[in-house]
């Protein structure tokens, strides 16, 4: 199963049996952390480079990174960078060439990690263009009228199908 599949099969067969077999009654549908369920307007940050998510701002427009204005940034500043103080936070200019030659050199960004770099790129995302973080089966269920639940990672007793699947695990182990 992949997201394009399981976004056809939610669209075209589940929520119109649905509404036909239970008029005027809202779906309730529990999901767990499998990827093909989360599809986003971005692929997952998590795996990518600096690089590659630098690539991704470009695409997007990227014009500043918010980063929290850490004591070691806070050294690091001149008087003359005080204007980059926004908010209690430090407004890095996005320029995407000077931004990609530095991604090696000693600058402020040698103290951003890749979590800190990727959740900057997901708060500027949020601000300027929100759509792009909603997961698409709960954009879909929700404009509909009905409703998408998240089950913890790791929780058989919430996932049925995952008891199912322990018992086909042990079967085949046994024979």
């Amino acid at each position: 199963m992949d997201s394009k599949n399981f976004m056809k099969w939610v669209d075209e067969k589940l929520v119109p049996t649905f509404e036909i077999i239970f008029p005027r009654k809202k779906l309730v549908m529990f999901l767990d952390n499998a990827e093909y369920h989360h599809k986003r307007g971005i692929p997952s940050l998590a795996s990518m480079s600096k690089v590659k998510v630098c690539e991704l701002m470009i695409k997007h427009g990227v014009t500043h990174l918010d980063l929290p204005l850490t004591e070691k940034r806070q050294v690091s500043l001149t008087p003359a960078n005080n204007d980059l103080i926004f908010g209690g936070k430090l407004r890095f200019p996005f320029n995407p060439k000077v931004f990609v030659s530095r991604l090696s050199k000693s600058n402020l960004l040698c103290f951003l990690s890749s979590d800190e770099f990727n959740l900057a790129f997901v708060e500027w995302l949020q601000e300027n263009k929100p759509s792009f973080l909603e997961c698409a089966v709960e954009k879909l269920l929700n404009s509909k009228g009905h409703r998408v639940l998240w089950t913890p990672t790791y929780a058989p007793d919430l996932q049925p199908i995952e008891l199912f699947w322990a018992g086909v695990k042990n079967f085949v182990a046994l024979h």
